[in-house]
């Protein structure tokens, strides 16, 4: 009963973090300043034109009605016409979201992996030569934002070294596999064409690492202290005085609770690659849905802005609640409210 009534409280207050982000992203997305209109229309269209699609947009109307308007539309999945593509902004959502979700996952797995690794490498060996430099790569990686690290990336082993490619999803002739998912690695183990699969797989490697950099660097850090704290724990000394297998005390005693603040951090990180990706896309050309993003919110596009907005809110607050779930999972204190016993 403890445990439904755990998941219903992060159920309830996962939906009204998204209600609160719909209200103020499209709040934010109505006042800023200049004529959504206008901008779209650009300067020489006639007064009646814009008034046209003031009247199609709604704009007219009180901010409270323009809002009711909106949400019963995306509810439906009808978030109205990109001003920017000129077509409804749901298909636009399902042709660019596809390409940064696959890149995100990869840079996932790249984070998760070398940065739990890593953290219990030198959180066991501290003060070795090995944690001193995995503690200088964690600082400098903190320290560097995505888009740089996508620059230096690029010139290092797209010019100097030339050994991966720099744009786009595949090679020039490379046919594209046909679209199932929109995710071109995931079509081309469909149909079989491992030769797409992974020339699009040598194209991610440079975007996944330019997003995941900073997550790693921050798993890192988080799982090296941890994993030292626990290790000065008496129930570690009292384990190995009884001679249990170091193996055992590791994997049994050390990992569980060792792992539960990095996953609690994982939420937000999960979601910031999304956020990551928005400059990494530019650099590397990736037709994915945080390019898009950029492109709508710099010709002011509201339907588009405020749907890119909304998934991505959708996004952190889906992985927010799994985080939860899981640290319930792994301490169950938390899932029968006792943080403080």
């Amino acid at each position: 009963m403890a445990t439904v009534k755990f998941i219903a409280k992060r159920i309830l207050y996962a939906a009204f973090g998204l209600f609160a982000l719909s209200v103020f992203m499209f709040t934010i997305s109505r006042i800023l300043p200049g004529d959504p209109a206008r901008m779209a229309l650009g300067p020489r269209a006639p007064e009646w034109v814009v008034e046209q699609l003031r009247e199609q947009l709604h704009l007219n109307d009180p901010i409270f009605k323009q809002y009711i308007i909106w949400l019963r539309d995306a509810v439906r999945g009808d978030f109205g016409e990109s001003l920017y593509t000129r077509r409804p902004v749901m298909e636009d959502i399902k042709e660019f979201l596809p390409a940064t979700t696959q890149l995100v996952m990869l840079a996932a797995l790249i984070q998760i992996s070398f940065g739990i690794l890593l953290g219990i490498i030198a959180g066991r060996r501290r003060n070795s030569w090995i944690d001193n430099v995995t503690r200088v790569f964690a600082y400098i990686g903190v320290a560097t934002p995505a888009f740089a690290v996508a620059i230096l990336l690029l010139l290092l082993f797209g010019f100097v070294f030339d050994l991966l490619p720099t744009t786009g999803q595949l090679s020039m002739g490379m046919a594209r596999p046909p679209v199932v998912t929109n995710m071109v690695l995931l079509d081309s183990l469909i149909a079989g064409n491992f030769p797409a699969f992974f020339d699009n797989l040598k194209h991610m490697i440079l975007p996944a690492f330019s997003v995941c950099l900073a997550g790693m660097a921050q798993l890192t850090r988080i799982t090296r202290v941890t994993i030292g704290e626990n290790l000065r724990k008496e129930y570690i000394f009292a384990s190995r005085g009884f001679g249990v297998p170091e193996w055992r005390i590791a994997f049994k005693y050390l990992l569980k609770p060792s792992l539960i603040p990095p996953v609690s951090l994982l939420g937000m990180q999960i979601g910031a690659l999304f956020s990551n990706a928005f400059l990494v896309e530019l650099v590397f050309n990736w037709p994915g849905f945080s390019r898009y993003g950029v492109n709508v919110m710099l010709r002011k596009d509201l339907n588009a802005i405020t749907a890119v907005a909304l998934v991505m809110g959708v996004i952190y607050i889906t992985m927010n609640l799994l985080v939860d779930l899981g640290v319930g999972a792994l301490d169950p204190r938390v899932r029968l409210g006792e943080r403080n016993a």
